[in-house]
């Protein structure tokens, strides 16, 4: 009888830690850690590796003396893994085993090619081109104004990278789909997705309609989700590029302050962005065995032109500003260049995760909301265009109206 002392077990019955005698760590996943069925090895090179099962003797699982462990010792034949490579590491890191090299801030995503949904204006153009200056291919999702697509595309291949704008509408699941294989059928392959499509269709909850209520809901969050599951489908099939790296995708989702803030007036907006928050940590925790990461963006505050109202005059940037802690409004180059990050290999280990971007925002809006429950003098109400009218008395007023 051999017992396997060289790493330490640590965790319940369904995952664990393996820690190894050089201090590097791995997850392991069992059906059950108290069962004699299997034990599991690893083996390989720092840039691949698998897991190979092998029936135990016995297992005893007991608590360290004088401390709370529980720790679980597995013995087992002496030949069980005999037949296997002797030069083979018992457990190597993660990032070790898939391999490839960690970008330098100056590489940024590089040698990529990657789809922006919503790219022809605003925060999606910016993405676009922003990923295009740091050494990206781009697919250029439109759905209207293709003469704006083509432009944002020409730019990019002035820059001397490749682009493709397609025409898609990514909350019908067989026009996302198109798009992915178009895409992949002129690129060779995809390496990122940024899902940034969406729109509002404002109005009070009394007055929604449900059509105003499907059409949010469908591009703003059921459109990211067909999106990532083509993405997926791709990064699985391709799996880990070292040359590329160290993961086999990423994907960003644009979120919003008020996937935690709500927003009286905009219901569907504010629950499309909230599913599109637990979209993105779900399909992050889902796909992280595969190598893929899933972030999310939050913006808040920019100037785009779909809040031109809030910015173009100076009484209304002035008024902006008491809502901005940081005294300046945001361009669409800020998200490029979180989105740029997000997706380099400088954010290896970040995954789950959601960036907000806002200046500092979202921490008044916060206090805000404790204000609005406690006094009346806060109202809003709308006009007949579908905008919202923002009546404060108090000397605060919320960020919701510079949206």
């Amino acid at each position: 009888m051999a017992q396997i002392e060289d790493y330490a077990l640590i965790g319940d019955c369904e995952t664990a830690v393996l820690i190894g005698v050089d201090g590097s760590i791995d997850w392991l996943c069992l059906p059950r850690f108290d069962s004699d069925s299997c034990f599991a090895k690893l083996l390989g090179s720092e840039d691949n590796g698998y897991w190979r099962l092998a029936p135990t003797q016995s297992v005893e699982r007991r608590y360290r003396p004088g401390t709370l462990i529980l720790e679980t010792i597995f013995t087992m034949p002496k030949d069980a893994f005999a037949s296997l490579p002797t030069t083979s590491p018992i457990v190597t890191s993660r990032r070790k085993r898939r391999g490839g090299k960690k970008a330098l801030p100056s590489e940024g995503p590089g040698g990529t090619t990657r789809p922006v949904t919503g790219a022809n204006s605003g925060i999606g153009k910016a993405v676009a081109l922003g990923l295009a200056a740091s050494g990206a291919d781009v697919v250029v999702n439109y759905i209207v104004n293709p003469t704006a697509a083509e432009e944002v595309a020409h730019q990019i291949e002035a820059g001397g990278r490749r682009a493709l704008a397609i025409k898609a509408d990514v909350s019908r699941e067989e026009e996302a789909q198109t798009m992915f294989a178009t895409a992949v059928d002129h690129f060779g392959t995809l390496h990122i997705a940024v899902n940034n499509a969406c729109l509002q269709r404002d109005a009070p909850l009394l007055d929604m309609t449900t059509e105003q209520w499907n059409k949010v809901i469908a591009v703003n969050l059921t459109g990211q989700f067909l999106c990532a599951r083509e993405a997926v489908r791709e990064f699985k099939r391709r799996g880990v590029a070292p040359a590329i790296s160290t993961a086999a995708g990423k994907i960003v989702f644009m979120g919003s302050v008020h996937q935690e803030i709500p927003w009286d007036g905009h219901a569907n907006y504010a629950a499309s962005k909230g599913g599109v928050m637990q979209l993105m940590r779900s399909i992050a925790q889902e796909v992280a065995s595969l190598a893929v990461r899933a972030n999310a963006v939050a913006p808040r505050a920019i100037r785009t032109p779909i809040n031109r109202p809030a910015w173009e005059t100076p009484e209304a940037y002035r008024g902006l500003m008491t809502l901005v802690p940081y005294k300046c409004i945001g361009e669409p180059e800020d998200i490029a260049q979180a989105v740029a990050w997000l997706v380099s290999d400088m954010a290896d280990y970040v995954t789950g995760a959601t960036l907000f971007v806002d200046g500092g925002c979202g921490c008044i809006s916060l206090i805000l909301i404790h204000d609005v429950v406690r006094t009346p003098r806060w109202s809003s109400r709308f006009t007949g265009n579908g905008k919202t009218t923002v009546e404060d008395r108090s000397p605060a007023m919320s960020c919701n109206a510079a949206k």
